[in-house]
C-alpha cells in the first residue's frame, strides 16, 4: 500500500451568531483523479450511451456554491481543453498485449454531468477543444453540487475481461495524456462575456486531466492493477453545510460537535488480506501539548480544543490506528470537537476561529507491495 494523499483539515469555530457576509455566492471546483484504472465495463459508469462497450475512470469535477447569498448562475457550461487533441483523431493505447488480433486501440473522452435530476451523457469532441457540457442554465441551490466525472472509452474490445493481463499507454514516448482543462460559463444567456470557474478560491491555473504519465515508455500504465498489485490509499473530508462552522459552547464541557466525516478509499489492487493504516494529525496553529488550538480570525488569541476521530480522542503528533480497512471508499468515521473550557467560550472574543490540521497517511502493511 503506498500513501496517496495528505489532505488539510479546516476547522471552524463561530462563537454566538455568525457575522457572514451577504451578496451573491460564488462557483468553486475541485478535481480528484482517479487512481484506480482498471477497465470496467462502461454500463458500471452509467455511460454506455456513448457507444463504448468499455472505459476508464478518469477523474470527477465537483462544483459547489460557495458563500451565502443568492445562488450563482451557470450558463452554457463548458471545458476548454489545453493539449494534443491528435489532430481530430481519438487518442491511440497501446495494449501490452494482444486483444482481438489488435494492440492498437482507440479512445475517446467521455462526460457525465450530474446535477440535480438531471443526468447528461456526453461524448468530448477532438478538433475545437471546447466542449459544451450544459446549455440549459444551473441557478437553484437543490442542483448544487454539480459533479462531472470523466472517462477515457476504449474501443474494440468487447468486455473488459479480455483485458484481465493488459496495461495500456498513451501511444508515442510524447502521446497526449489528454491534456489540461478549465471551465467556463456565462453569468446570462447568449453569447456575453465568459468566466472561469476557479479551482478553490481562486486559482483559474488549468488543470490536467491527468497527473499521472500514462505516456508510452513510463513506469504507470492503465488497467494496472493487472499488472501492479499496489494498493492505495486516499482520505477525504467530508462536511454538510451544518458541520462546515459550530458554536464554541457546543463543543465545551462534556459535549462535543461534529465537523465532518473522513473517508479512507483503497483503491487499485483488491486484496483480500486485511488492510491498516496510521493518521497523524497536526496543528496549523502551533499548539505544543496533545490538544488542538483555534485561532481568532484578527488577532492573536488562541482557544485550546481536542480531536476525535469515530469517538476516540487524537493527540496532537500521536499516530492514531485505523486498522481492517475494506477494499473501496465505505471506511468512514466522524470527526469531533471537543474538550473546550466553557468559560472561555461564553466569555471569548466574538468573531470567527479556526485551525488547519494536516493529517499524514503511513500504512500498516507495506510489504503488501509488489506481490
Amino acid at each position: 500500500m503506498k500513501l496517496a494523499q495528505k489532505l488539510s483539515l479546516l476547522l471552524l469555530a463561530l462563537l454566538g451568531i455568525a457575522i457572514l457576509s451577504l451578496g451573491a455566492a460564488t462557483a468553486q471546483a475541485t478535481y480528484e483523479e482517479d487512481f484506480d484504472t482498471e477497465l470496467h465495463k462502461s454500463s458500471d459508469f452509467g455511460i454506455q450511451s456513448a457507444g463504448f462497450n468499455d472505459a476508464f475512470h478518469v477523474g470527477t469535477l465537483t462544483i459547489r456554491s460557495v458563500g451565502k447569498g443568492s445562488v450563482q448562475p451557470l450558463y452554457s457550461l463548458r471545458i476548454e481543453r489545453s493539449g494534443n487533441f491528435g489532430g481530430g483523431r481519438e487518442y491511440d493505447l497501446q495494449s501490452t498485449t494482444v486483444i482481438n488480433y489488435m494492440t492498437v486501440f482507440g479512445s475517446q473522452v467521455v462526460a457525465k454531468i450530474k446535477y440535480g435530476s438531471t443526468t447528461i451523457v456526453k461524448l468530448i469532441n477532438w478538433s475545437s477543444g471546447e466542449d459544451p457540457l450544459a446549455s440549459d442554465a444551473i441557478t437553484t441551490a437543490p442542483q448544487y453540487p454539480i459533479t462531472i466525472d470523466f472517462y477515457l472509452g476504449v474501443r474494440n474490445i468487447n468486455n473488459s475481461a479480455q483485458a484481465t493481463d493488459a496495461g495500456f499507454q498513451f501511444k508515442g514516448a510524447s502521446g497526449p495524456n489528454l491534456g489540461n482543462f478549465t471551465i467556463m460559463y456565462r453569468k446570462e444567456a447568449g453569447w456575453g462575456t465568459e468566466y472561469t470557474i476557479p479551482f478553490g478560491a481562486s486559482s483559474t491555473t488549468p488543470q490536467a486531466f491527468f497527473t499521472t504519465n500514462y505516456n508510452q515508455g513510463s513506469t504507470k500504465y492503465l488497467n494496472k492493477s493487472a499488472i501492479n498489485k499496489t494498493v492505495y490509499v486516499s482520505l477525504k473530508i467530508e462536511q454538510t453545510p451544518s458541520q462546515a462552522s459550530i458554536n464554541l459552547v457546543n463543543a465545551s464541557g462534556s459535549s462535543k460537535a461534529t465537523v465532518g466525516s473522513a473517508r479512507l478509499t483503497l483503491t487499485g489492487y483488491n486484496s483480500s488480506s486485511p488492510q491498516g493504516v496510521t493518521l497523524t494529525f497536526a496543528d496549523g496553529n502551533g499548539s505544543t501539548n496533545s490538544s488542538f488550538r483555534l485561532k481568532h480570525s484578527e488577532l492573536n488569541y488562541y482557544i485550546p480544543f481536542f480531536l476525535y476521530l469515530g469517538g476516540a480522542p487524537v493527540d496532537r503528533g500521536v499516530p492514531i490506528t485505523w486498522p481492517n480497512l475494506s477494499f473501496g471508499s465505505n471506511n468512514l468515521k466522524d470527526l469531533q470537537v471537543g474538550g473546550i473550557d466553557y468559560q472561555s467560550a461564553v466569555s471569548a472574543m466574538g468573531g470567527s476561529y479556526s485551525d488547519t490540521i494536516t493529517v499524514t497517511i503511513t500504512p500498516l502493511d507495506s510489504n503488501l507491495v509488489g506481490q
